[in-house]
């Protein structure tokens, strides 16, 4: 069976989120480095940046990144996490995540899901997300 193998997908400056916490995140994204041939798709890594606006002083450290694949369906395909530096000279952040052989086994919408949580409280958590759309041999986009 033919696929189409991704070597990463690059998920950075997307639209901003939720201002409700004191800080914000937000993520882009595009597919890249890889040629469709047919379902399914299989991704490898994910190399994701993101940017941190502080929005009011805070004594976190550093702060938990997890980034969440979403089946068309809307379950959960997988997920890896990180850390990154939380100060407000540090706002940009990039991180390449491992994703294992993730495989893309039907055309729709699949969604890349970051969730940002410093140190100092999870109450503060901010949430961004991406959605892919793959609809099959050499069609793929981003929305």
């Amino acid at each position: 069976m033919s696929t189409f193998h991704v070597r990463s997908i690059d998920l950075c400056q997307m639209s901003s989120i939720d201002r409700d916490p004191p800080h914000s995140v937000s993520m882009f994204g595009m597919l890249n480095e890889g040629r469709a041939v047919g379902l399914p798709a299989q991704i490898d890594r994910l190399t994701v940046m993101g940017l941190i606006e502080r929005l009011s002083a805070g004594e976190a450290a550093e702060a938990g990144v997890v980034v969440r694949v979403l089946s068309p369906s809307g379950q959960e395909m997988a997920s890896a996490e990180s850390t990154v530096p939380f100060r407000p000279e540090i706002k940009r952040f990039r991180l390449r995540l491992v994703m294992d052989g993730l495989v893309l086994h039907e055309a729709g919408t699949y969604r890349f899901e970051m969730e940002v949580t410093p140190s100092d409280g999870p109450s503060r958590s901010a949430t961004a997300f991406y959605d892919l759309t793959y609809s099959g041999p050499a069609n793929a986009s981003g929305a």
